[in-house]
């Protein structure tokens, strides 16, 4: 008998909402990671598996064929990973355009220098219009961001820096994980190196306290300490 597909999703984690769910200790081989909601499975390339997540070296990425939803500005979107290296040129998650409608995506963009340091843009909505975003430096290694169209919340504290800017929307139909690919004829950029531990998209806005119940399991669940809770 097939499992119940709610009862995939680790106790702990909000649910009302919850529409998609790559979780790196299910459903994940080198080849395939299979998101344990609506059963939406990526192909993989070159990609490694550790015991809680998707390994990516620099070459590796994933693709869906067709979107995983349609309506960023009314969405949460949560990535949970390792590594921060050069993070504010990279992109985890990059969702395309269709019909004038993209979901929520997670891209990384260089937002310049504040007190030495750099500040990260966190953009959820690729869909080429300027827009004001959210920024923040990224330097621990361990990450936890939850983003809504009007809240950011990282390792368990809210951002609160924004700048503007646009980011081109993809056209090629597709969802790539650890990359962007603006159309088919070229090839990924924007490569994320580093380990992938999960991704979550709710149809609709968590709360504040509901990100940093969701950021506070991640740590239990995958081990992904790294930054302050709340």
């Amino acid at each position: 008998m097939a499992a119940n597909v709610g009862s995939l999703v680790p106790d702990g984690y909000i649910k009302h909402g919850l529409v998609f769910f790559l979780d790196g200790k299910q459903l994940l081989s080198s080849r395939t990671w299979t998101d344990i909601i609506g059963k939406k499975t990526f192909s993989l390339t070159n990609c490694t598996v550790s015991s809680n997540g998707l390994i990516l070296d620099g070459t590796a990425y994933g693709e869906y064929d067709g979107a995983v939803s349609k309506n960023w500005e009314g969405e949460t979107i949560e990535v949970v990973f390792t590594g921060a290296n050069e993070i504010y040129s990279k992109a985890l998650f990059c969702q395309p355009k269709i019909n004038g409608s993209v979901g929520a995506s997670m891209r990384f963009g260089n937002g310049g220098t504040s007190g030495g340091q750099v500040q990260t843009r966190i953009a959820m909505g690729l869909d080429g219009i300027q827009r004001e975003l959210f920024q923040a430096h990224i330097g621990e290694v361990k990450n936890r961001i939850s983003r809504t169209a009007d809240q950011c919340v990282k390792n368990g504290i809210c951002v609160t820096g924004t700048s503007s800017t646009s980011y081109t929307s993809n056209s090629t139909g597709r969802t790539y994980l650890g990359c962007n690919r603006f159309t088919l004829d070229v090839t990924p950029n924007a490569i994320y190196t580093g380990t992938l531990h999960a991704i979550r998209i709710y149809n609709r806005k968590l709360t504040k306290d509901e990100m940093i119940s969701n950021q506070h399991k991640d740590i239990t669940y995958y081990g992904s300490g790294g930054g302050d809770i709340a």
